[in-house]
Order: C-alpha cells, then sequence, then structure tokens
C-alpha cells in the first residue's frame, strides 16, 4: 500500500471515529435534556393517571424543544452551503 492510499485510510478512519463520538455526545444530550425537562414537570412523581396532565405537558415542552433545535440544525446546514461537487459526489470537488 502506497504512503497516499495509507494516510487517506488514516483520515477516513480517524473522520469515522469522530463522526461516531459525535453521535453519542448527540445522544447522551438529547437524553440528559429530556431527563431534565421530566424531572422539572413531574420531580419525583410516578407517571399514574393522576400525573398525566403534567406528563402530556413536560412531552409537548421536549417536542417543542427538539423541534426548535432541529430548525436550528436545518437552518446551520443550509447556511453552509453544499459539501459535495456535482456529479462526482467527492468532498470538496476533489477526486
Amino acid at each position: 500500500m502506497s504512503p497516499e492510499r495509507a494516510s487517506q485510510r488514516t483520515v477516513i478512519l480517524i473522520a469515522s471515529a469522530v463522526l461516531g463520538t459525535m453521535r453519542l455526545t448527540g445522544q447522551m444530550l438529547s437524553m440528559g435534556l429530556a431527563t431534565l425537562v421530566f424531572s422539572l414537570y413531574l420531580g419525583s412523581a410516578q407517571i399514574v393517571p393522576e400525573n398525566h396532565l403534567r406528563f402530556l405537558a413536560a412531552m409537548k415542552t421536549a417536542g417543542l424543544f427538539f423541534a426548535g433545535l432541529c430548525v436550528l440544525g436545518v437552518f446551520a446546514s443550509h447556511v453552509r452551503g453544499r459539501m459535495r461537487a456535482p456529479g462526482n459526489g467527492v468532498l470538496g470537488g476533489r477526486t
């Protein structure tokens, strides 16, 4: 294997590891925020029929919050612009 191919492989492996780490970090952050919202609305109360209104309010709040984050993500992606060259699907237009 040529040194150039080996360095490309190393870059791809590092990028894959960073992507996996960021994905897992995002999942943990989302679960933490959802838990915080439920804790603020329900406290230590159990989810029983008497608490369904508070539970539904927590669900609505969490849903709206995460929908807002999605809109921000779509906007940021739109502002960033196209990352692939038209036609060849290579990042940055390089082959």
